[in-house]
């Protein structure tokens, strides 16, 4: 700051527009850094605010990738259970067509080798067997018949208590 006795020499008019110009540049300088101020102070809540939101759709990404990984694993499982499934029953299959080509080989080898009394007990013991075979077979188309009744019945019984079968009636 310039000392008053060093404005003496321009005069009490020069002076003063000195003072007041000083004065003047001093609130342009207080108002321009004022001004800056709030500015960069609100430059930092709007960078604030979009750290917040920011962080909020990175949580929300991670929740959701999070969620995707847990369903993605759960598939993974089950695709696992199910190529182990397959994987078994491919086992049982070669293991059951082995079994039936050993078991056609031994019948030929048999049948080659027996004489005519062998092979009546063999057609007698292969009768009895289809008859059993038969029996059997009724049985369990009965029992499918009697299992699909009893599916419709509560079916229906079913329909008439939620009043599914209404909107069929013509």
């Amino acid at each position: 700051m310039i000392p008053f006795s060093a404005l003496a020499f321009l005069g009490p008019r020069t002076a003063k527009l000195a003072i007041g110009a000083t004065l003047v540049g001093a609130l342009g300088v207080t108002y321009w850094v004022h001004r800056n101020t709030l500015l960069e102070t609100g430059r930092e809540e709007v960078r604030a605010d979009l750290r917040v939101a920011e962080n909020a759709r990175l949580r929300e990404a991670l929740r959701e990738t999070a969620r995707l990984t847990d369903e993605l694993g759960k598939a993974n499982d089950e695709y696992t259970q199910a190529k182990a499934q397959v994987d078994g029953l491919r086992v049982r299959l070669r293991a059951g067509d082995q079994r039936l080509r050993e078991q056609a080989a031994a019948f030929e080898r048999d049948v080659a080798a027996a004489g005519a009394d062998g092979l009546r007990r063999y057609a007698t013991a292969s009768e009895r067997n289809l008859l059993g075979c038969r029996a059997d077979l009724e049985r369990f188309g009965l029992e499918a018949a009697s299992c699909s009744a009893a599916a419709h019945a509560l079916k229906r019984e079913l329909d008439a208590r939620t009043g599914a079968g209404r909107e069929k009636a013509p």
